[in-house]
């Protein structure tokens, strides 16, 4: 099985399945495969069959099925091969193709035991932690090799993979019944290597080039890009759920008030359809202004909190956090939990709660 986009000169057919090779009797679904001549059975108790296809390509046939949780993050795939490809270049592609989907993707654990080969990764997508197992059997029937492979959250990954085993057999057998490692022990491993590295906090130092002052950044804050020019530095993070960023820099620059570099700002960020609404803006003297605006956006509106304060004659120290409305007040308290200036946190002094009333009648 080769991955699509690697084809080249590929004529491929994609037909759905027809009504007329299928047998219900009431929950239950019964297809026979075209490839091996056996009965995929799905009961539809928790998943149901979202579609079938049949690739043709230039060196074999591929059958495959795709299966969902009804009420869970579970995601089933049940395929037949008859190509040249190994079992190992089939995980490969698949693993390309499900990395093309994620935001981060790393092997746990991968090898192969008899003719079965097989590979565990652990994944993160749309802010979603989870697993993902794949199993290719060699010569099932003939030169037909078979994948099942399934996807979940983290926290529901077993769970759903039994109600998968329940709901779904091939040639009678459970779907993932007998899978060739033991899952729930590599999995209970790595969810411990996980809470470990997770207490044992990460410290990153970054000193500033225009400006004489250092950041701390303490993990689950995560630092994701740095910006030097002529008059302005920024270091940008964002926090452990990817939800909220966050940056603080220094802007060489004469404006005489706060309030003048704040309204700058605001004026010069990425505007869609509406400008940013501001929301409120207190500005106690000259050195010091800070502003709560909302920002639309066609992914959703973003609420962002500003303050400028004097650093020296010559600059200006700027702090900003921007996170959906709703999480605002808790995005704000992680991400300066885990930033300080020449150790000092940012936004100190500052009553998130209060300051982000506003944001309730927005």
């Amino acid at each position: 099985m080769r991955s699509l986009n690697r084809r080249t000169a590929l004529t491929m057919l994609v037909s759905t399945l027809t009504a007329s090779k299928w047998i219900r009797a009431g929950a239950v679904s019964l297809y026979t495969s075209e490839l091996t001549g056996w009965s995929v059975e799905v009961r539809g108790d928790h998943l149901l069959l979202d579609h079938t296809v049949v690739e043709e390509y230039p060196h074999g046939t591929g059958e495959r099925f795709y299966l969902s949780s009804i009420n869970g993050s579970g995601k089933a795939e049940i395929s037949f091969f008859d190509d040249t490809d190994t079992p190992i270049i089939t995980i490969d592609v698949l693993l390309a193709e499900f990395e093309s989907r994620t935001s981060h993707l790393e092997v746990i654990e991968r090898g192969s035991v008899a003719s079965t080969t097989y590979a565990l990764v652990s994944f993160r997508a749309q802010q979603t932690d989870g697993y993902y197992y794949i199993e290719v059997a060699q010569d099932v029937t003939g030169n037909v090799d078979m994948l099942q492979g399934f996807s979940g959250a983290s926290t529901e990954f077993l769970t759903e993979l039994g109600f998968a085993r329940d709901d779904v057999t091939i040639d009678g057998a459970p779907f993932l019944g007998a899978p060739v490692v033991d899952l729930a022990a590599v999995v209970s491993a790595h969810q411990q290597r996980l809470a470990e590295l997770a207490a044992t906090p990460v410290v990153n130092l970054v000193a500033f080039r225009l400006y004489p002052a250092e950041l701390r950044v303490t993990s689950p804050v995560t630092v994701y890009d740095h910006y030097t020019s002529d008059v302005l530095e920024t270091v940008y993070f964002h926090s452990s759920s990817g939800a909220a960023n966050g940056l603080v820099g220094f802007l060489r620059d004469d404006s005489p008030t706060a309030r003048d570099v704040l309204t700058t700002i605001v004026s010069n960020q990425p505007q869609g359809e509406q400008p940013p609404e501001e929301l409120r803006l207190d500005v106690s003297d000259d050195d010091s202004a800070l502003g709560l605006y909302l920002v639309p956006g066609s992914a959703g509106d973003m609420a962002m909190l500003i303050r400028v304060t004097r650093a020296d004659p010559d600059f200006w120290r700027i702090e900003s956090i921007a996170a959906p409305p709703d999480d605002m007040v808790g995005e704000c308290a992680e991400l300066t939990a885990g930033t300080q200036i020449d150790g000092v946190p940012l936004f100190d002094r500052v009553d998130f709660v209060q300051i982000l009333q506003s944001l309730s009648g927005s």
